[in-house]
């Protein structure tokens, strides 16, 4: 059913209420009544099964989900009863003990953020190759301003010309945007060595594409030259944020990415590679800029 879903994955906001009024549209279109029974003929029973592990134990698939649907009925008049039986009408429901209620209702905030991890991680183990689903299961509702990011790039703005890789016109300390080059709705993070000055009218035209490959080779000429000019005119603090991002995101030896060499084999290594698993995810790419669009 997940693989006929049509979505904008390229231009959306995961987190909108309009992405998300989008997805669950389409999986009541596509959950036809065959689906919505398979759920119902497994999930409520098996979920009580841990709660009767004894009583179970050794059963036969096809006798399963009667006899816990009695157990659970004897354990609700029990000291330790399960939190719900299953209801038999002509839409089957459950109901919940009294005091499985009073449980959920005091603790929801824990029981929900551990259901969340563990199911962030269940994802995580099983998609090794995606960075960061915690980070787009659940997006922050305010990004982190690029204060430290942006003060990188002050010492090549007051010493030669900067002009935008994407549009080759001159931008100036007064006037640019960070851009990601890999989207942020992909990496879903703000670190130094993905994002670079650019023009404001080509980031808001970019939005959430992967760039051509032609215009890498002038990421990472820009990178280098910003990362030369600012070590000897940041403040420590800034220096040591810069050091950590690039250190930790390209496994590159801050005595390295200095050099232009290293710098260039770590940038291009890590962007071609996170570069296509986004494409496999539905992001646009070989984005390039086209002026008469501005």
């Amino acid at each position: 059913m997940l693989d006929s879903l049509v979505l904008d994955m390229a231009g959306s906001n995961f987190s909108s209420p309009e992405f998300e009024s989008q997805l669950e549209q389409q999986i009541r279109e596509r959950m036809g009544s065959r689906d919505h029974e398979e759920i119902q003929r497994y999930v409520p029973y098996r979920l009580l099964r841990p709660f009767l592990v004894n009583e179970t134990r050794g059963l036969p698939d096809w006798r399963l989900n009667k006899k816990i649907q009695q157990y659970a009925e004897t354990s609700f008049a029990t000291p330790k009863p399960v939190p719900y039986i299953i209801v038999d009408q002509e839409e089957p429901c459950i109901e919940l003990h009294p005091h499985w209620y009073t449980y959920f209702v005091r603790h929801l905030k824990i029981l929900t953020d551990w259901t969340d991890w563990h199911f962030s991680s269940y994802l995580q183990r099983r998609n090794p190759n995606s960075p960061a689903i915690a980070s787009k299961l659940y997006l922050p509702k305010r990004r982190q301003p690029l204060l430290w990011q942006r003060r990188l790039w002050t010492p090549m703005f007051a010493r030669t010309q900067v002009r935008c890789i994407y549009s080759n016109e001159i931008i100036t300390q007064d006037q640019f945007h960070l851009d990601h080059y890999l989207p942020w709705s992909f990496v879903c993070h703000n670190e130094a060595w993905n994002l670079v000055p650019v023009a404001p009218t080509v980031n808001s035209a970019k939005s959430n594409a992967i760039p051509s490959t032609k215009y890498l080779s002038g990421f990472i000429d820009l990178q280098s030259r910003a990362l030369s000019m600012a070590k000897d005119h940041l403040s420590s603090s800034d220096w040591d944020a810069v050091c950590s991002s690039y250190e930790s995101g390209l496994r590159i030896d801050s005595s390295d990415f200095l050099h232009p060499e290293p710098l260039r084999r770590s940038i291009e290594e890590t962007i071609v590679s996170l570069a296509s698993i986004a494409k496999r995810m539905g992001f646009s790419s070989d984005w390039a800029f086209e002026v008469n669009k501005r």
